[in-house]
């Protein structure tokens, strides 16, 4: 009899499951936010935008970031009214008429000039192929026009062809040593080729030939060369960069880079503020300044100051998409779903975006309805991101067979999960979700595959080693129940939930002590986790430490007032030390909570009999009969 109240103590012990519901979701939407975090840092964190010159011609070019190339009109062109016939067409944008006067100037004559000239007029039309024609003509007359050379090498690095660009800007210093467009934009493309250590060189030489605004700008892009040969480079790159900003303390781009040159620590953060800040005073409503904030206050988890300096963003840009899509996400961690739907809803509304990045704002407006538990809005969004993507969208696909498996629809969570696998059948969290969705319908051999196979591509998968410790507990498998969650918790030392079912399993084979032990660790990180609390009480009333295990029950209660397992535990240690009265006053509230639980009526009944109150006892034990007939325990009761 005594081994079969150890039994029903065991099976009493509560487990938590709590992670076998809600480990995926918290994963799938860690790993979303990640996801989209580090696409729109590589995208925003970029901010040494490198600088070069724009194509030479006698039209003013405009555009942010870039400088004119000055270059002195000949005699012979001044002497031609069309070339201030086709300035004027240019500077009014009617590149037609624009290029008919060209082709007009070609017929009468046809200089290098005149086809460099022509080649401008086609890049800035973003024609490239159409500007290169014209800059190969102008190369090849007998006169050159050198900074035709230099806008050739311009076009082949807007097409990634640095080797051709390299070999054009060499050419143009060859012919012009102290060319300092041809140096910088060498410089330039050098960098983009990664060869950062000849980039430096020429830049150096670079900050050299000229003054002002364009020494500056030389300065800039040496930091940016020195930037991409490591953090070793980083305290040079510094250095060139406040040079940069004594010549032109109004440089945004460059305060942006020696910001972005900061550790992402707590001192680093306050540097790359100061500099965010100082732009701030140049240009109070500038809109990338308050993103940049926004940024680094969300990396010190100043989540409420980073929501404000996105909304700052917006309120001077309206338009600014990536400040929207990062406010959203913000409010999407803090679930926070009709202000995060807000964001996503005004920037599909504005337009603007391509495919790939309305794909993205469907995803987490997915995200937003599933929060709201707007289950078939959810798998309505998830839909049309992946009708943008081609159906190739893992993550929502992933989240779509999240959303099934939270309408208990399991069959089409697994039909989900297999096409993300098919997709990338090594796609740890498409197993260790598809194993989850198996256990929940409770087919368990496949989700033991399916587990065992997402910690093979990801062995240090903590939450699918702790579910296959649920799965195997489900299964029977003890031993490798323990192996499991200490397996998890070699990987993730504080994991709470695998200490606590780790302790259960001890506490099923009878190693109360190491459950006690886990218990207390359990309580270290948490004293207000009452699950560890009443699991700790009964492993000490196990161990006839009924002292102990009334206050730590007691502890359940004053944090959970209402759990019946604690008021239930509690009343068994009070009886245990002879206190029927205050048992009994237990077992009344425990039965009040749960009227139809006829464990509960017999141990009320029983507590009443050993407090010499026989007709109390005999009503709740023919209760407990009522709501259980066949329990041979009630009728033994009733018997004596």
């Amino acid at each position: 009899m005594a081994g079969d109240s150890q039994n029903r103590l065991m099976l009493l012990f509560k487990e938590s499951f709590l992670p076998v519901l809600l480990v995926a979701i918290a994963l799938a939407a860690i790993l979303v936010y990640v996801n989209f975090k580090a696409a729109m840092d590589a995208d925003q964190a970029e901010v040494i935008v490198i600088q070069q010159h724009a194509p030479g011609s006698d039209v003013a070019e405009t555009g942010q970031g870039m400088e004119q190339v000055a270059i002195e009109i000949s005699s012979a062109r001044k002497a031609n009214p069309l070339y201030e016939k086709a300035a004027r067409a240019v500077s009014e944008q009617n590149w037609q008429a624009a290029e008919k006067i060209y082709l007009q100037i070609l017929q009468e004559q046809p200089t290098s000039q005149a086809f460099n000239d022509l080649g401008v007029l086609y890049y800035n039309q973003k024609k490239y192929q159409q500007a290169l024609e014209q800059f190969d003509k102008a190369l090849a007359q007998p006169r050159i026009y050198v900074n035709a050379y230099v806008n050739r090498g311009l076009v082949y690095t807007k097409l990634k062809q640095y080797a051709k660009a390299e070999a054009d800007y060499r050419a143009a210093i060859d012919k012009v040593p102290y060319h300092y467009q041809a140096h910088l934009n060498l410089g330039v493309v050098l960098i983009k080729a990664r060869n950062y250590p000849d980039a430096v060189t020429v830049l150096k030489k670079t900050s050299t030939l000229a003054g002002g605004s364009r020494k500056a700008k030389a300065l800039y892009n040496l930091a940016i060369a020195y930037r991409g040969m490591g953090r070793e480079k980083y305290a040079a790159a510094r250095k060139a960069l406040r040079a940069a900003i004594r010549i032109r303390p109004n440089y945004i781009e460059a305060r942006f880079a020696l910001a972005a040159l900061e550790e992402n620590t707590a001192e680093g953060r306050v540097r790359a503020l100061q500099q965010y800040r100082k732009v701030l005073d140049l240009h109070p409503q500038y809109p990338p300044a308050y993103f940049r904030i926004a940024q680094l206050k969300s990396a010190g988890k100043e989540i409420k100051a980073a929501q404000q300096n996105y909304l700052k963003a917006i309120q001077y840009n309206p338009n600014y998409t990536k400040a929207r899509y990062n406010l959203g996400l913000l409010y999407l961690s803090g679930k926070k779903w009709a202000d995060a739907r807000n964001q996503f809803e005004q920037i599909l509304q504005r337009g603007g975006t391509g495919k790939k990045e309305t794909a993205r704002v469907h995803f987490q407006l997915g995200r937003a309805a599933y929060g709201e538990k707007d289950y078939d809005t959810a798998l309505s969004e998830y839909d049309k991101a992946l009708a943008l993507r081609k159906g190739r969208y893992v993550k929502a696909l992933l989240n779509k067979g999240l959303t099934f498996r939270a309408q208990k629809r399991y069959a089409k969570a697994i039909a989900t999960y297999r096409q993300v696998l098919e997709l990338n059948n090594e796609y740890p969290q498409a197993w260790y979700n598809l194993g989850l969705a198996y256990l929940r319908d409770k087919k368990y051999d496949q989700a033991e595959e399916a587990l065992k196979k997402a910690v093979a591509y990801k062995k240090n998968y903590a939450s699918a080693w702790f579910n296959l410790g649920v799965l195997y507990r489900k299964q029977g498998k003890l031993d490798q129940s323990i192996e499991a969650y200490k397996t998890a918790l070699k990987i993730r030392p504080d994991y709470r939930k695998a200490k606590l079912n780790l302790a259960v399993r001890y506490a099923q084979k009878n190693q109360f002590q190491k459950a006690i032990e886990l218990y207390r660790q359990v309580l270290v990180q948490d004293d207000r986790y009452v699950t560890a609390w009443i699991n700790l009480g009964i492993a000490q009333f196990t161990l006839r430490q009924d002292e102990e295990a009334a206050a730590s029950l007691s502890r359940a209660l004053e944090l959970q007032p209402n759990s019946v397992k604690a008021k239930q535990h509690l009343a068994r240690v009070l009886i245990a030390r002879r206190e029927y009265g205050k048992a009994v006053e237990l077992l009344k509230q425990a039965v009040e909570s749960r009227p139809d639980d006829a464990q509960l009526r017999m141990e009320l009944g029983l507590a009443y009999k050993q407090a010499g109150r026989r007709d109390r006892a005999a009503t709740e034990l023919n209760k407990a009969l009522r709501l259980d007939p066949a329990n041979p325990e009630i009728k033994a009761a009733l018997r004596n």
